[in-house]
């Protein structure tokens, strides 16, 4: 039986909730080495284009863990690198039009491929399931199996029709530990006026229309009720109009402390009781995660993937229609009304099943197989 004993990751460019996975998995120093490769350099700033902003994390993004970047990445050099890293198995992030040079080389290296990808049927019209059901395995034919995220991404597996044996487990996935860590900001609550005293519903988003926090902002002016505050968290073209609802309403602690980087949303979800996800297409959603392990209820729209992973309805919160204000509202209501002990039990049953330790043995085990 063959071993794994080398992976290359080709992923487009550096993300907060990816690089503390991969440097958890090389301080392991495990019998596997893990290389990532880079189409952008993560040592440059990287702009967000539903924001047109320049992302800026505020963690370490390029230090301890194992990384490449191809200045000029022509056919020549590709061959060069990969044949000097020798990987046993390549896994490619996503399915981009950027990735094909790199690709066409990997596979006249005879190389055996993984495909990783989040993508879910939600959001999507009856046309376009049928098209990427007509479209979608054809083109994923060169890689010998797909890495998806969640009871979703599996769904939309089957649909396209990639065998159950060709499919595998690779999830977004974050530090339970970091964003359980017992953080205090006293100045940030006090420039924000936060009322700790208050009931707390927190949305951590952007403020456009796909993440869609109008819905939130609206669900929690219907509750009307002055023990509660609502934390919008992020920014956005429609801020403006968020500001000017909650103006209308100033009985009401609506909070705008704009965005917040990385390193401080573990202080966030510490302070807050119930987590929104109000979504109308994220095939995922990392937050649902990180609010959990801050110890908060979480409710998430039928748009938002990782949902149907992460919560217990009754339990640890709620799954709600996308885009329907009224069963948000009402879901808002009974997650407040949850026994808060439960909800951190439940929490912590279905985070014990989401670590960086139980995705990175399904990577490898994954791999092993494809070997044999």
């Amino acid at each position: 039986m063959r071993h794994c004993k080398h992976i290359l990751f080709l992923v487009k460019k550096a993300a907060q909730f990816d690089v503390p996975l991969f440097q958890y998995i090389c301080s392991l120093n495990d019998e596997v080495a893990f290389t990532v490769l880079y189409i952008e350099n993560p040592s440059e700033l990287s702009s967000d284009k539903e924001l047109g902003t320049i992302s800026k994390w505020g963690i370490d993004l390029v230090n301890n863990y194992n990384w490449h970047c191809l200045d000029k990445p022509g056919t020549l050099e590709i061959e060069q690198f990969v044949k000097q890293v020798a990987p046993d198995i390549i896994i490619t992030n996503g399915y981009q039009n950027v990735y094909k040079p790199y690709i066409d080389v990997f596979k006249r290296l005879n190389i055996p491929l993984a495909l990783r990808i989040d993508s879910v049927l939600s959001g999507k019209s009856g046309l376009s399931k049928l098209a990427r059901k007509m479209t979608m395995a054809y083109q994923y034919r060169y890689f010998k199996t797909l890495m998806t995220t969640g009871k979703k991404g599996f769904e939309y597996l089957d649909y396209i029709g990639i065998k159950k044996h060709q499919q595998s487990w690779f999830p977004y996935c974050i530090d339970n530990d970091f964003f359980a860590s017992p953080a205090y900001n006293k100045e940030w609550l006090e420039t924000n006026k936060i009322d700790t005293d208050s009931i707390t519903i927190t949305g951590v988003c952007k403020f456009i229309e796909r993440e869609n926090p109008l819905d939130l902002l609206r669900s929690f002016i219907a509750i009307n009720r002055t023990d509660l505050q609502l934390l919008m968290v992020g920014d956005g073209h429609l801020r403006n109009e968020m500001e000017a609802l909650a103006a209308k309403h100033a009985h009401l602690k609506i909070i705008f402390p704009g965005y917040v980087n990385y390193r401080e949303l573990p202080f966030v979800y510490r302070i807050s009781d119930v987590f929104v996800h109000p979504a109308i297409d994220e095939p995922w959603g990392v937050s649902v995660q990180e609010a959990m392990a801050g110890g908060c209820a979480v409710i998430a729209s039928t748009g938002v993937g990782s949902g149907y992973d992460l919560i217990e309805p009754n339990k640890n919160g709620f799954i709600y229609e996308a885009g329907n204000v009224p069963e948000l509202t009402e879901k808002i209501i009974k997650t407040i009304e949850l026994d808060k002990s439960s909800v951190l039990l439940t929490n912590k049953k279905i985070l014990g099943s989401w670590s960086y330790e139980k995705v990175w043995h399904s990577i490898k085990m994954t791999c092993h197989s494809l070997l044999n």
